[in-house]
């Protein structure tokens, strides 16, 4: 594994690890790296939500995706209850995702339970050429 740090003390790029398969001592350089930087950066992931579940969990308890008052007809429909999926993409007339272009604006995640989780992590599927930032 290779970390490369964007700018002093805050973001690095980390290269040459499967997060699919990530051994203990690697977790530990990983989270360590967090803790320095704030914000890592892996790039060129082959990863399914259930995968993405369980290397997210190496950090700690995980939170459930904030179902309100959903009918139980459509929680039936989610795939995985610790990755929520957001999109802008259209399938057959409806969002493949929640929160579609431009519907989130600046927030925190999780900031309305009573302890926060220390962390979220993004999985980007398609980037955009332009626009579609997400800023920390």
């Amino acid at each position: 594994m290779k970390i490369t740090p964007i700018k002093a003390g805050f973001v690095a790029d980390i290269s040459d690890i499967d997060l699919t398969a990530v051994s203990d001592p690697e977790f530990d350089r990983l989270y360590a790296a967090w803790l320095t930087y704030g914000v890592l950066r892996v790039r060129d992931q082959a990863i399914t939500e259930d995968q993405l579940q369980i290397f997210s969990a190496k950090f700690g308890p995980l939170e459930e995706i904030p179902m309100g008052r959903m009918p139980e007809s459509e929680r039936a429909k989610i795939k995985n209850r610790y990755v929520t999926q957001l999109s802008n993409i259209f399938h057959n007339g409806k969002p493949i995702g929640g929160l579609g272009n431009a519907e989130a604006s600046w927030h925190s995640d999780m900031t309305y339970v009573e302890t926060p989780p220390p962390a979220s992590i993004l999985l980007a599927i398609e980037i955009p050429a332009t626009a579609g930032d997400t800023h920390f």
